[in-house]
């Protein structure tokens, strides 16, 4: 009865109605993560569907400890208040470390996401202002932060609720594109899958982490709500239609592509298609619907450091609000590893603040650490278990091993160079990326790898002082296929690939070359003929990479050809039969020969 005395007398602040406060925390909860889940279960298989629903009902239940510890002292209107009314001064200032960190990070990526995604989209755009001359991602990254500049003005939950109804419609338009595409649009659900990969289960786990990371906002969508009472039923309905959300995309992009999921579902897509392009274009809405109500707390909180004659005052909110945007695109645009930064510490912060912090300042509140019971044994092993993701999260747990690249991924301090003259390289690294992540590097002459002449066009290997045995060269044909499998792309409106600028000049690059007609069944089947014409493995890959058509073209890629017994007939013959030549390559002959039809007949 006392606890609902004082959850009335709390009724009378707020103006949120209970529709609003339910599109805030659905924004909140839902967004670009949806994008991932079908790559989590195919990473994991049909019953890592069962973490997704165990992380749900986790994330749901310290959602509830946190709305029990704010009712349990009317002064507590913020995630710090919690902290301070568990474990006094320094709570209060660790869980504001990991709550307004994860925050600025998360929306800071925000802008990085969208920086990354229009500059792919419209790789020509500049902005040029006063003498300042931003270009590509720099540019939009600017715009976007202007576009999104008004929607922090408004110091009002129940009126940004309105912007949140935006972002939950994007999600739905998303989702629905994709159940067409698959329904409609020739693509079907006929994949099977497996139902469970031992060795995906850390990736799945730790991307279905990302899916429910809100918390840092409940506090404040609870304090401006009316009916303060009804927020457990907010919370209910909103984890629920997330949660099928998060099933049924998880499920779809299952059914459509199995095992070739991508890491992000739109990779996938047919991009000739109109709903591809709704669902690509609609993900570009939600980090602009979600920025201004995932900043309100860290704005709320710096409101605060002021005399309470000024933290009322709507100049102050327009002030602050603006130098939060600002500085994130300061940070996010001198910073050049920020992103990747970001990504790590993010996942990590964000297990903390949504599973981690609640169960232990709801334990220390209520004192239900000094008895042994089931609510205390559960909240022992919720801790345990977001330790553990943590962990795996950290530790690059989730990143994977396996794949057709694995046995020949180059470590860092190993570059490959698909161009001597021009000098074009990248790294391929694993750290604790995802997936290995390509980096644009140069080099010298002196740097090459001895094993083929400079003179040769071909994939060298640039040995580092920590490449492993098993890096090994790989053909023009293994780089685009891996290029292409990220979602690297011609077409413009594949915008969400996590490609960088650098990775399309090389992709640019290639698609000009013999590899971009050649399949992983004719480069194979050559290599195994090759066996018998006693050809070194560089030599190999150097044919496979410049398909010569004539022994004017051969004699460069072949050393000491005359001293050695080798079938050079033998080798063209092969090169004919199993390597197709460039499309673009008959077209000159092609339109002679009609030219010279056009002549006869004039």
């Amino acid at each position: 009865m006392e606890e609902d005395n004082q959850e009335i007398q709390r009724d009378t602040v707020g103006s949120s109605s209970f529709f609003k406060t339910c599109f805030n925390a659905l924004n909140a909860l839902s967004g670009i993560g949806i994008l991932s889940v079908p790559y989590s279960l195919a990473r994991g298989g049909w019953l890592s569907l069962s973490l997704l629903l165990l992380l749900a009902v986790t994330a749901f239940y310290t959602s509830l400890l946190i709305t029990k510890c704010m009712n349990a002292d009317r002064n507590i209107k913020t995630y710090p208040d919690i902290g301070e009314r568990a474990f006094g001064r320094p709570g209060r200032i660790i869980v504001s470390v990991f709550m307004h960190l994860e925050l600025y990070l998360v929306t800071t990526g925000f802008l990085i996401l969208e920086g990354d995604n229009l500059h792919n989209l419209f790789p020509g755009f500049t902005i040029e202002m006063i003498g300042l001359r931003l270009n590509g991602k720099q540019a939009f990254m600017a715009t976007v932060a202007f576009v999104i500049m008004p929607t922090l003005w408004w110091d009002n939950l129940s009126v940004l609720s309105y912007v949140s109804m935006s972002g939950v419609l994007a999600t739905t338009v998303t989702l629905g594109s994709i159940s067409w595409i698959g329904a409609f649009d020739g693509i079907g659900f006929h994949q099977k899958g497996k139902l469970i990969n031992w060795s995906g289960i850390p990736t799945a786990l730790s991307l279905y982490a990302f899916c429910y990371g809100a918390h840092p906002v409940l506090p404040t969508l609870y304090s401006s709500m009316k009916s303060k009472h009804q927020f457990n039923n907010v919370l209910l309905i909103c984890f629920i239609l997330c949660t099928i959300g998060y099933t049924s995309m998880a499920v779809l992009g299952y059914l459509m592509y199995g095992s070739q999921t991508l890491s992000q579902i739109t990779l996938n897509l047919p991009i000739h298609k109109t709903s591809s392009k709704v669902a690509i274009y609609t993900t570009l809405v939600n980090p602009v619907a979600k920025y201004a109500l995932m900043i309100t707390p860290t704005v709320n909180t710096i409101k605060d450091w002021f005399p309470s004659r000024y933290s009322k005052k709507a100049y102050l909110h327009l002030l602050i609000s603006t130098f939060f945007i600002i500085s994130s695109v300061v940070i996010a645009e001198t910073l050049p590893f920020f992103g990747y930064m970001m990504s790590l510490v993010g996942a990590l912060l964000s297990v903390t603040v949504s599973i981690l912090l609640p169960c232990l300042c709801y334990l220390k509140i209520f004192g239900n650490y000094k008895k042994i019971g089931c609510e205390t044994i559960m909240l022992f092993g919720m801790v345990v278990m977001s330790v553990f993701v943590g962990i795996l999260l950290g530790g690059g747990g989730g990143m994977e091993r396996d794949g057709s690249y694995s046995t020949r991924t180059l470590l860092s301090g190993c570059a490959l160079f698909t161009n001597c003259h021009r000098k074009v390289g990248l790294i391929i690294e694993t750290g604790h990326e995802p997936e290995p992540r390509l980096v644009f590097e140069l080099a010298t002459d002196s740097e090459l790898y001895e094993q083929q002449s400079s003179s040769s066009c071909c994939v060298f290997i640039l040995f580092g002082p920590r490449v492993k045995a098993n890096a090994g060269a790989l053909t023009n044909f293994e780089v685009l296929d891996f290029l292409n499998s990220r979602g690297a792309s011609k077409d413009t409106t594949r915008v969400i690939a996590p490609i960088a600028r650098s990775e399309y000049k090389v992709y640019d690059y290639l698609v000009e070359t013999a590899a971009s007609t050649q399949t992983r069944e004719s480069v194979n089947k050559f290599a195994d003929k090759c066996k018998d014409l006693k050809l070194a493995k560089a030599e190999i890959l150097n044919i496979i990479n410049l398909r010569p058509s004539s022994i004017v073209e051969l004699l460069p890629i072949i050393e000491n050809l005359d001293d050695r017994e080798i079938d050079t007939d033998g080798i063209l013959e092969l090169v004919k039969d199993l390597l197709p030549p460039l499309p673009t390559a008959e077209s000159p002959r092609e339109n002679d020969e009609e030219e010279t039809e056009n002549g006869e007949q004039s």
